[in-house]
């Protein structure tokens, strides 16, 4: 059995995981993105060369390793199409390295909609999301009338579905938050374009994650995000829409056995982070309030713990009265 390790951050992301990453990937078969969506950013260097990447997993970047979308991420098909030709102006093979779950749910033009227009009716108290249809997506998906990578192989019945489902959302737009309702016909066409390019890379990720444990094979399971940010654990409302501590790995990538992983690679800053305006724990804000730092460019180095699976029973989360304060995020 191979040394399998799960990258996360323990704060509200922004740790520095895509360092870790970086010299991860020298070794890994598989890497593997379990949550979140192209809400993420990881930075790399390799080779002098810089490289962000918010969907894609960092393995992407090493000729020797497979990258692996689980069905737990949210797959946005502008998003990936986007990435992967800046990826590809560069002469790497995404094709050729890159694998899908037929499970992930699709984030549509209509999900980044009512994102935006969410956002934009809390006013005051908007959650502080990136807009980008992520929420949307994940409550569709736990509503059963998301469509998702695998419906596009019979075309006639996503065009279907997908109509069924922008009426309901198009009433929202329009009635409820008196938005523009979203062109089901620019919608299909944009998906049906892509459609083909995107089920060649389907694989049964379970399968093949079972095989690379019964090889050995090295395989790393990249978290987006933050512990702070797990939709059950983290510092709720202000959380995103996925499970970002190391029990999203299994539900996330579709194994049910989490046994098999060796270590879990812990990432923290001394001083606070965070991407979007968010409400801190109020114990923590003496902490915070010394950091200006925003995406990674400025913050002080993070702390790296790297702890065999078996010390790692549960993840601790702050339980701290939450206070307001949005000029510290």
């Amino acid at each position: 059995m191979g040394n399998n390790v799960v990258v996360l951050g323990t704060q509200w992301g922004d740790e520095g995981k895509g360092k870790i990453v970086d010299l991860l990937t020298e070794r890994a078969k598989y890497v593997v993105r379990y949550q979140g969506g192209h809400n993420a950013g990881h930075t790399l260097v390799i080779n002098g060369e810089k490289t962000v990447l918010h969907l894609i997993p960092s393995g992407i970047l090493r000729e020797n390793v497979t990258s692996i979308i689980g069905n737990g991420v949210v797959l946005s098909p502008a998003a990936l199409m986007k990435e992967m030709k800046g990826l590809e102006d560069r002469g790497i093979p995404v094709r050729e390295r890159l694998l899908l779950s037929e499970a992930c749910p699709l984030i549509l033009d209509y999900h980044v909609a009512l994102d935006v227009a969410r956002e934009k009716a809390r006013g005051a108290k908007a959650i502080g999301t990136t807009g980008r249809g992520i929420g949307p997506a994940y409550e569709d998906k736990v509503a059963r009338r998301g469509l998702r990578v695998g419906d596009l192989f019979d075309k006639a019945t996503f065009a279907d579905k997908l109509k069924e489902v922008m009426e309901y959302h198009n009433f929202q737009l329009v009635n409820f938050y008196k938005a523009e309702a979203v062109d089901y016909q620019k919608v299909l066409d944009d998906v049906m374009a892509i459609a083909d390019i995107l089920t060649s890379m389907v694989v049964d990720v379970s399968d093949l994650l079972d095989q690379a444990r019964q090889r050995g094979d090295f395989v790393m399971f990249e978290g987006a995000q933050g512990t702070l940010l797990d939709i059950d654990h983290g510092t709720y409302p202000y959380v995103t829409s996925s499970n970002t501590t190391a029990g999203g790995v299994a539900t996330g990538s579709g194994r049910a056995r989490v046994m098999w992983i060796t270590y879990w690679a812990s990432l923290k800053r001394t001083q606070l982070a965070s991407v979007q305006v968010r409400s801190r724990p109020s114990c923590l804000m003496k902490l915070a309030s010394s950091s200006a730092s925003r995406v990674t460019n400025s913050a002080p180095p993070p702390a790296v713990v790297v702890v065999p699976a078996g010390w790692m029973r549960s993840q601790s989360v702050a339980r701290c009265r939450l206070t307001p304060c949005p000029a510290s995020a």
